[in-house]
């Protein structure tokens, strides 16, 4: 479950330890091209094939001791073409490139002489626009914002992003009653649950058989948003 976790914060941030997707719905996804990186450069996977809301992705964090210029160079002189882009988002820095149905992106800051960062990149298909759904009971009204799907441990895995305009606590009572009805025993003691409703946020975890489900609600950082989000992550 913390791994589904640590791949949704890192992908906030464009960031993305998962296995090589290879069962299920990846069976026929093919992989993704390698991204070069300039010689010298560390690099680590975080998620390789995954999908976030269909699209075919993969992910890697990478370290270059060397000058942010050259780095940038080397991919200017790599991305031929008008398709290069640049961009500024507070200290750190973004460029990509789109050639055909892939994109890539790279997200990196420049700090004590090295560029750290993670590159991310993407197969842009049909599927792309394709509504976002769930075999889960959501609330009435739920907007589902996200869907990761990959697997964990060689288990079929989905984290969702939604939210909606119940409070927590109804959001909460909603999804006791109706995951109970089918079938899923809920993990969190009565006591803990309740100790809950007055915080910023309610976590809930279930279990149905070999199936593993959390969910956190969480109120919006949009002071002025009253809605409630959801971050639910489903071990299948």
């Amino acid at each position: 479950m913390k791994i589904l976790q640590r791949l949704y914060l890192t992908l906030l941030t464009l960031s993305v330890t998962m296995n090589s997707l290879a069962a299920g719905i990846f069976s026929s996804q093919a992989p993704l091209p390698e991204i070069s990186f300039p010689e010298g450069t560390r690099t680590s996977w975080i998620a390789e094939n995954i999908q976030v809301n269909h699209v075919p992705t993969s992910l890697i964090a990478f370290d270059y001791a060397g000058d942010a210029d050259q780095f940038e160079q080397f991919y200017k002189d790599a991305w031929q073409g008008p398709f290069f882009n640049k961009a500024k988002l507070g200290q750190e820095f973004l460029i990509g490139h789109r050639e055909g149905d892939l994109y890539t992106s790279l997200r990196y800051q420049v700090a004590f002489g090295k560029v750290s960062g993670h590159a991310t990149r993407s197969r842009i298909t049909a599927r792309a626009n394709q509504p976002l759904t769930t075999k889960l009971p959501l609330p009435m009204g739920s907007n589902i914002e996200q869907i990761i799907q990959s697997l964990d441990n060689g288990r079929e895995a989905e984290s969702i992003t939604a939210k909606n305009r119940l409070s927590r606590n109804g959001n909460a009572r909603y999804m006791i009653t109706e995951l109970r009805h089918r079938g899923w025993y809920l993990e969190t003691p009565v006591d803990a649950y309740r100790n809950n409703l007055h915080g910023d946020t309610i976590q809930l975890e279930w279990s149905k058989q070999s199936s593993l489900l959390q969910i956190t609600f969480y109120p919006s950082q949009n002071p002025t948003d009253n809605s409630t989000g959801m971050l639910i992550h489903w071990i299948k």
